[in-house]
C-alpha cells in the first residue's frame, strides 16, 4: 500500500486533487489523507486491542457498545477530520504516515505469534463497512488493506490502478 500511495501522490495531477471523488463527500486530496489516516488507525488499534484482550470480554463489549452509540458524532469527526487534516497538514504528513505505519504493520504482522494475531476486542461494527462486532488483530491487518482498496477505487485522479499482489509460492 505504501508504494502504491507514493505512486498515487507522484502521478496525481495537481489540478485534480481538489475535484470530487466517486461516492464520497471528500475531494481526492481529502480522501488521500483519509486513506493514510486509516493506516494510522490500524497501527493505533493493535496495542489497544492487546490491552482489551487481557480484560474480561464484557469490558470490550461495553467499550464497543459505547463507541457504537457515538456513531453519529464519529461520522462527522471522520469526515471533518479528513477535510481539516488535508487542509492543515497537507499530503506530506499523509505520505509520511502511510510509509511509517505500513512498515510498522508489516513488521509487527511478520513477527506476531498466532496468539497475538488472534487476540482482539469488540469494535463498533457500524463505523466501517468492513468492521465486524468482534475483530482480532489479524482482522485489523486485513481491514487496513480493505479500507485502502475501497477508498482507492473512489479516487477520480486518472492514475494507474493498484497492481494486484503477486501470489506466493
Amino acid at each position: 500500500m505504501a508504494r502504491d500511495f507514493e505512486t498515487l501522490l507522484a502521478t496525481a495531477p495537481t489540478d485534480r486533487l481538489d475535484e470530487p471523488t466517486d461516492g464520497t463527500r471528500w475531494t481526492n486530496r481529502q480522501l488521500l489523507w483519509h486513506m493514510a489516516f486509516g493506516q494510522h488507525i490500524a497501527r493505533v488499534l493493535l496495542p489497544l486491542m492487546s490491552g482489551f484482550s487481557r480484560l474480561p470480554a464484557s469490558a470490550s463489549r461495553r467499550y464497543g457498545h459505547t463507541l457504537s452509540a457515538a456513531a453519529r458524532p464519529y461520522n462527522w469527526v471522520n469526515y471533518a477530520g479528513s477535510v481539516a487534516g488535508a487542509r492543515v497538514t497537507g499530503l506530506r504528513l499523509a505520505r509520511w504516515w502511510m510509509r511509517r505505519d505500513t512498515d510498522h504493520l508489516l513488521a509487527w504482522g511478520a513477527r506476531a505469534t498466532d496468539a497475538q494475531l488472534a487476540s482482539g476486542m469488540s469494535v463498533p461494527a457500524g463505523w466501517d463497512p468492513y468492521f465486524t462486532p468482534w475483530m482480532s488483530r489479524y482482522d485489523i491487518l486485513v481491514w487496513a488493506t480493505k479500507h485502502y482498496d475501497h477508498h482507492r477505487a473512489q479516487l477520480t485522479l486518472d492514475t494507474p490502478q493498484r497492481p494486484l499482489p503477486r501470489p506466493r509460492g
